[in-house]
């Protein structure tokens, strides 16, 4: 792809280790054809949880919320959830919400309610599942999180804490200390302030 566009396309190695079968993965086949890289990139990347962003003069590969909070790579049945997911506009379309929330299951606590959730999902509006699902997530204090063939939603405090025992591995000379905390809190996919 980057031959042909003459875009620079980087996925780096902790992104590559977040797909089931890491850098050994092999893509049996590729069918994009006359149709522009963005959607070139989403129907190849898409399906394994990842999204792109532009960064200075190239691509970047980078995982979707919902795998940074697994702390492993994803099951092909986890992906496949994502990917159904991805499609769904429950924000906006009540049938896309139902099938959502019947992939829940509720592990945030007392008062916790799959009504809230679903309140909480109609003051969204538009945009992709997992997107609209991260915000009505983060509006009640909740994350959520692939498992299998469920969305399981959590309280935050609970998601960092499985968070906190991801190994991560940074190596960096001469940076301020907000570089080294900013590095290390978007390897382990917990977010990091200092005040």
């Amino acid at each position: 792809v980057s031959e042909q566009t003459g875009v620079k396309i980087v996925m780096p190695d902790d992104v590559m280790n977040r797909v089931p079968s890491g850098a050994e993965m092999v893509i049996e086949k590729v069918d994009i054809a006359n149709i522009p890289l963005r959607e070139g990139l989403n129907k190849l990347f898409g399906p394994l949880g990842m999204t792109f962003v532009v960064a200075d003069d190239h691509v970047r590969i980078v995982p979707k919320e919902a795998l940074l909070c697994l702390g492993r790579p994803p099951t092909w049945a986890e992906l496949d959830l994502l990917s159904e997911v991805s499609t769904l506009r429950p924000g906006t379309r009540a049938d896309d919400r139902e099938k959502l929330l019947n992939r829940v299951q509720m592990q945030a606590g007392p008062g916790a309610s799959v009504g809230a959730l679903r309140a909480a999902i109609e003051n969204v509006g538009a945009g992709s599942g997992d997107e609209v699902l991260t915000i009505a997530c983060g509006t009640l204090g909740w994350g959520w999180c692939l498992s299998d063939k469920t969305i399981v939603v959590e309280p935050l405090e609970r998601r960092v804490q499985r968070l906190l025992g991801r190994p991560v591995t940074i190596r960096l000379n001469n940076r301020p200390l907000f570089d080294v905390l900013t590095a290390v809190g978007e390897q382990a996919g917990v977010p990091v302030r200092a005040e």
